[in-house]
């Protein structure tokens, strides 16, 4: 059962854009597609948090509790779900195949010595990041390393706008992000010691819902000369059977 002061993951990104990017309650609820009314709602649990002091640790993660649109996703049961995928595959994929073919699936290095941070798009809310990384400078045998930092940015207008950030002790390793929020552009940038290590590629998560139709997409194309040159084909093809 939900507490009435428990407020979604989302709700201190949308407060980050309020306070420090300065954004309007119209802007932010006509980019992420929320109703004023729960934003109203969210801001004034929040402002009696007394949340004002908002830097890039106000953005960090809590994996303990996660909430969007109103649902709580665990991570746990999210892992577990996939572990499961995983054993469904090897139980009954994975003997189909001949001796040579498994071998080659049990050779598969696991690193390839080379830099790299890619970001993949899983579902509206869900991204998963993969990474490697073999350089640091200043690190001495590993001793001095503690964590990687990947900072997730909203970049679907153009800028570089701060969205959430995690943590990773892993210099090699992969990751789910729950972004949250549908129908933006999202990259990573990783970083050791406030010191950016590299930047992944931009992927769009998909849309939640249906495309809606308007005057402006429809004036896009010249519908009947579209339904003309069907009507064309199809009766070629009536024509040659």
């Amino acid at each position: 059962m939900r507490k009435k002061k428990d407020l979604p993951e989302l709700a201190k990104i949308l407060w980050y854009r309020f306070k420090v990017d300065n954004w309007s309650i119209k802007r932010i609820s006509e980019e992420y597609k929320i109703s004023k009314s729960t934003i109203y709602r969210w801001f004034k649990v929040l402002e009696e948090r007394d949340t004002d002091n908002i830097n890039e640790e106000f953005l960090k993660l809590d994996t303990n509790n996660i909430f969007f649109n109103e649902n709580k996703i665990n991570l746990d049961f999210t892992y577990s779900f996939r572990d499961a995928l995983k054993s469904s595959f090897e139980d009954n994929i994975v003997p189909k195949f001949d001796k040579v073919r498994i071998d080659f699936i049990q050779d598969l290095p696991s690193k390839y010595n080379k830099d790299y941070i890619y970001l993949l798009p899983i579902d509206p809310y869900w991204i998963f990041a993969y990474w490697e990384v073999n350089n640091l400078e200043n690190l001495e045998n590993l001793e001095n390393f503690d964590k990687l930092v990947l900072k997730v940015f909203d970049v679907t207008d153009g800028n570089e706008l701060l969205h959430m950030i995690m943590e990773s002790s892993l210099l090699v390793g992969n990751m789910y992000i729950p972004v949250g929020v549908a129908d933006r552009v999202y990259k990573v940038k990783l970083f050791f010691k406030d010191k950016c290590l590299m930047s992944s590629n931009a992927v769009r998560t998909p849309r939640d819902r249906y495309f809606e139709y308007n005057e402006e997409f429809l004036t896009l194309y010249d519908w009947y000369e579209i339904d003309q040159a069907i009507f064309s084909v199809s009766s070629f093809i009536i024509n040659r059977i």
